[in-house]
């Protein structure tokens, strides 16, 4: 007896294809799953082999996205939980209080509870290519280098530049070797905000690493710092020392909290990382990093 097929577009950022991806094993236990990303996705996407049977790439317009289908179909859906039910967080409140948005993505794919797998990592060539110049930063960066990753697409709230530029001289004056991760290209079919490469953290070093690449990166450099973005959630189970900042705008403080209940890296994922909250306006504090050695 043939299967059913189903056929999930992903768009949007790096978070909403790792929790998608994560979860479309369990599908296929009872379809066939093709699975379309965009070409800026394909390196991501190859990370979830067990997640599809197919996977097209393909540059679709947003004319192609207006049309698709929210909800399980055998035409090709969307792949988006933002507005499920009218809304996301209005779901969660309703039907799962303290859930999270993987809970919305399990309700939306009929898997309820089932656990999201992870990217399967390989040998980084990106590595390997850039050894030569890594060498330069000094003898023993691996297992000492703070990997800084300040820019979130969908976040209403950034920590300012000068945070990022206190943090980056209170790691360096500890030891540390410190660098920022520019690559920008992480935005499935939306337009990329800034070019495919952003300016880095002033007395840093910049670091343009491949989504494919960025989890043994991860763990050969020690430690991150990042703001909540989609990048934890695809370094949520590397082997690496991890804070995750949460600015908050203190106008917001309801729709924050909300939001952190629903998105929360430890909970989501159930992930051994430090979560922070900041107010947008406070100044660099090392209390978030102060036991990093």
């Amino acid at each position: 007896m043939l299967k059913q097929s189903l056929h999930f577009v992903l768009f949007s950022g790096i978070g909403d294809h790792v929790l998608w991806l994560g979860l479309l094993p369990h599908v296929r236990r009872r379809a066939r799953v093709i699975v379309t990303c965009a070409p800026a996705m394909e390196g991501l996407a190859r990370l979830y082999p067990n997640s599809y049977d197919e996977l097209r790439v393909e540059a679709l317009t947003d004319a192609d996205l207006a049309a698709l289908k929210h909800g399980p179909s055998d035409e090709r859906m969307i792949a988006w939980h933002g507005s499920w039910r009218g809304s996301e967080l209005n779901w969660l409140a309703r039907n799962m209080p303290g859930g999270t948005v993987a809970d919305v993505v399990r309700d939306i794919l009929g898997v309820p509870g089932a656990e999201i797998v992870g990217p399967e990592w390989t040998n980084s060539q990106w590595f390997c290519y850039n050894l030569r110049d890594w060498s330069g930063w000094c003898r023993d960066w691996e297992g000492r280098t703070v990997l800084l990753a300040p820019f979130a697409h969908t976040g209403e709230v950034r920590l300012p530049d000068q945070w990022w530029t206190d943090s980056a001289a209170y790691l360096t004056a500890r030891g540390f070797t410190v660098v920022t991760n520019v690559a920008n290209r992480g935005r499935g079919y939306d337009h990329s905000r800034g070019g495919p490469v952003l300016p880095p953290v002033p007395g840093t070093i910049p670091v343009d690493v491949p989504l494919s690449e960025i989890g043994p990166f991860a763990e050969r450099c020690g430690f991150v710092l990042c703001a909540r973005s989609g990048l934890s959630d695809l370094l949520a189970r590397a082997h690496t020392n991890m804070t995750v900042m949460w600015p908050r705008d203190e106008t917001m403080a309801a729709y924050h909290d909300r939001h952190f209940a629903a998105w929360s890296v430890r909970w989501i994922y159930g992930a051994d990382v430090r979560e922070l909250w900041v107010d947008k306006g406070a100044g660099f504090d090392p209390w978030g990093v102060g036991d990093w050695r």
